[in-house]
């Protein structure tokens, strides 16, 4: 999936208006009504960030935040209150939440948190590619392999202690000295 912003706001009014803003500045946005109608979509591909309303019929975005982090969502999430107070901020934070916005906010700002979170969610997965890749290729070495490659990361980390970092590779790799 395309990462994108995924706006969950129960005001149709806001969420149109925050739909627009966004694409206006070229940044792909899916808008739910509520948090189980993002519950019903919510895959662990998506990527991109959330944007996510406090106080909503049924699920509160708090709640949905909860869920989403139980299930292992690693997209930065943007809480967007009217109503919010400084413990409910902190407490977002705390948890993990990317940002805490009061409404009304600065269209400009609001856009440039946004991106923000998109190119951190870029990087993280980017990271996550790399760590996954890696452990593919430790994984398919053979017993000797990854001791060598143990023994030398340890001898270079601390190379008072190892000295002779040559003498751990078996002699038929060493160079002959002149």
């Amino acid at each position: 999936m395309t990462p994108c912003a995924h706006l969950i706001d129960d005001d149709d009014a806001i969420r149109d208006s925050l739909a627009w803003l966004l694409e206006s500045c070229g940044v792909a946005c899916l808008s739910y009504p509520s948090a189980e109608d993002f519950l019903a979509d919510w895959l662990p591909s998506f990527s991109g960030c959330i944007l996510l309303d406090i106080r909503m019929g049924g699920m509160s975005g708090p709640e949905l935040f909860e869920v989403l982090c139980e299930r292992g969502c690693r997209m930065p999430v943007i809480f967007l209150t009217g109503h919010g107070d400084v413990p409910m901020a902190v407490a977002a934070l705390k948890r993990g939440a990317f940002d805490f916005v009061e409404k009304p906010f600065n269209d400009n700002e609001l856009v440039d948190r946004v991106v923000e979170a998109l190119k951190l969610d870029a990087t993280q997965r980017l990271a996550a590619s790399d760590a996954d890749s890696l452990s593919a290729r430790l994984g398919r070495l053979t017993t000797r392999e990854r001791e060598v490659i143990l023994k030398t990361a340890v001898s270079r980390l601390h190379p008072h202690n190892f000295p002779a970092t040559d003498a751990l590779v078996a002699p038929r790799y060493q160079r002959e000295s002149a």
